[in-house]
């Protein structure tokens, strides 16, 4: 299928980070940032460094 088929799911990482978010009865309901702020990423690991790099130049501050 293609993303036009797709419709509304032709984003499948933000998919899954959605669904994720909401099966976590903590992060229910939250945007992105919210959940961030709630702590639901753990901004140590390695693998989110560009992600919390590109938050730290947005926000002008630290995570």
């Amino acid at each position: 299928m293609t993303a036009a088929e797709l419709g509304a799911f032709s984003r499948e990482h933000k998919n899954k980070l959605y669904t994720y978010l909401s099966l976590t009865d903590e992060y229910v309901g939250l945007k992105i940032g919210e959940s961030a702020r709630a702590e639901a990423f753990d901004f140590a690991a390695n693998n989110l460094s560009p992600l919390k790099g590109l938050l730290d130049a947005v926000s002008n501050r630290r995570v």
